[in-house]
């Protein structure tokens, strides 16, 4: 009886470690899929439906909180309509498998961006730049559960997180579910 119930807690224990590391190990294959452009890789890690839903949530309230005292009450409804109409179609063609592995990639795409926006004036700007380059990699900064179903990833450069990334369980599966530009507010 003593080896069945060591047995069982021990089962317990391996099933209780493996469900709290899933979430992490989800977030670690979609940052590397979006590494090496794989969008089937992607499109398996992410709920995009809700994902486009959940960031058009959030553009509206922002809109609605910057807009303000701008409109009678009486027109939010209308403000949040009408701003469906050009963020369904914006989100449907941004948030895409090919989208996301861009997004996660976003330390290396914006710098190459900017640099194309402002190319360096000389060659010793150049080798400064490569060596630079070594720290732009986004990558995984830290996690943690919200609940038993939800989980936030801080992503982002050199201890610096730029992107929250939100997965939610669905079975056993982790999938994305919403993300979060983070402007200046540190880790939470």
């Amino acid at each position: 009886m003593k080896k069945l119930l060591v047995g069982l807690l021990l089962l317990l224990a391996i099933v209780t470690v493996t469900y709290m590391a899933m979430p992490r190990y989800a977030a670690g294959q979609l940052v590397e899929a979006a590494r090496l452009q794989d969008t089937q890789g992607v499109e398996q890690l992410v709920d995009f439906p809700r994902l486009r839903e959940n960031l058009k949530q959030r553009l509206q309230a922002q809109l609605r909180s910057s807009v303000g005292d701008a409109f009678p009450p009486e027109f939010g409804d209308l403000v949040t309509a009408g701003s469906g109409l050009f963020i369904t179609p914006v989100l449907r063609g941004l948030i895409t498998p090919a989208g996301i592995a861009d997004i996660l990639s976003g330390g290396d795409s914006l710098h190459q961006f900017e640099r194309e926006l402002y190319p360096p004036p000389s060659a010793n700007d150049d080798a400064a730049e490569a060596s630079a380059d070594e720290t732009r990699h986004w990558q995984l900064q830290r996690w943690r559960y919200l609940a038993l179903d939800r989980v936030a990833v801080d992503f982002g450069q050199a201890e610096d997180p730029h992107l929250r990334l939100f997965f939610s369980r669905r079975g056993w599966h982790w999938l994305l579910t919403d993300m979060a530009l983070l402007e200046g507010e540190g880790p939470q």
